[in-house]
Formats: structure tokens, sequence, C-alpha cells
């Protein structure tokens, strides 16, 4: 039986409703949250492929590396700054804490400093634990997960 995408509950009929912008099949008690387009939907059976999305993340401590890292090398923070093309400011915020370093600078202060201040994460960590149980997942959990963070 279909499940509605909002609020998860199986229903033998759906409509097509234009909720926020999209086109979504939800139980004719959500479809008022938006603009119904179709009156019944059609049941496309699809095999669900939990895909996780490998993302970067620079880590907790990064500016405690990058400082210790350019001590031992005996660089100041101007030298460094000059070496990685960056303002001395943004360097002394970054070891300082207040101010993260873009990925794309903290692969070049990695290289720069052989270290190591980014780790990898898997997106979506709520949405993969869901995916595993039976019930399919909605846009209500989706949100349910963000709030829970």
């Amino acid at each position: 039986m279909p499940a509605c995408h909002i609020c998860g509950a199986s229903r033998e009929r759906l409509v097509k409703s234009l909720i926020e912008g999209t086109s979504v099949s939800v139980c004719e008690n959500c479809a008022k949250f938006g603009r119904t387009i179709e009156n019944s939907v059609k049941r496309i059976k699809k095999t669900a492929t939990s895909k996780v999305e490998e993302i970067d993340i620079i880590e907790d401590d990064y500016f405690l590396k990058i400082k210790n890292a350019r001590e031992r090398k005996g660089l100041t923070q101007d030298e460094l700054a000059k070496i990685l093309a960056e303002k001395e400011s943004s360097l002394h915020h970054i070891e300082a804490g207040k101010l993260k370093p873009t990925i794309e600078l903290a692969k070049k202060i990695e290289k720069t400093l052989g270290i190591s201040i980014i780790s990898k994460d898997y997106a979506g960590g709520n949405v993969v634990k869901k995916l595993k149980s039976d019930a399919p997942m909605t846009i209500g959990d989706l949100i349910k997960s963000k709030h829970d963070k």
C-alpha cells in the first residue's frame, strides 16, 4: 500500500500535490498543505538504494594542529600566509579558532605543513538509519531528524 510522502500514512489512494514548489504524492489530509495536481497517483515500486555521500569535514582541533605544525617548522604566521597566498590576518583568525578554513585552503595547509586536518564524514546519518527500517522515509521524518539534532 502506498505511503504519504508527508505524514507516512499508508493509503489506498494518494493525490499528487504541489507543496512548496515540489510535486509529491500525499494523502488527502496532507493535500491541504499545497495545491492538488492529480486526483490519483499510481504507485511505482522502486528499489531503494542507500547511497551515502562521503564529505570532507574540518576536524574540530584544526587550529591547534595548524599552529603546532607551523611552529615546529619554524615559520611565522606571516611566512606561512605568504606560502599559502593568504592574508596574515586570515591565518591569525584560523589559528585562533575563530575562522574555519575552506576545504581548499585546508588541503593547501595539510600539504604545506604535512598534517591532517580534514577527515571524511558521511552525509545523511539519520537518513541512512531510517532507510534500513521497513517503513519508507517521508519528508516529515527528514524534517523531524533535522529538528532532533
